[in-house]
C-alpha cells in the first residue's frame, strides 16, 4: 500500500510565549499557506503582534495516519 506520510510541525513565537502545532502531508505548501493567507491563524497572530512569521519546525516526520 502506498499511503501518504504525515509530519508534525510547530511554529514558535518564543518571545511571545506562543506555539502553534500542526500536521500535514506537504510541509512546503502548508508553510506557504500559513505565511501568506490572511485567513490562517498563524498569519493573523503574526500580523496582530507585528512580528515576522516564524520558520516551520518539523518535530516528527514520515508518520502513518495511525502513528
Amino acid at each position: 500500500m502506498n499511503e501518504k506520510r504525515d509530519c508534525i510541525y510547530i511554529y514558535l513565537w518564543e518571545y511571545l510565549n506562543a506555539v502553534y502545532i500542526g500536521r500535514t502531508i506537504n510541509p512546503k505548501s502548508r508553510h506557504y499557506q500559513h505565511k501568506h493567507r490572511e485567513k490562517e491563524k498563524t498569519y493573523q497572530f503574526s500580523a496582530e503582534h507585528g512580528v515576522e512569521h516564524p520558520k516551520m519546525i518539523i518535530i516528527e516526520n514520515d508518520l502513518s495516519v495511525n502513528e
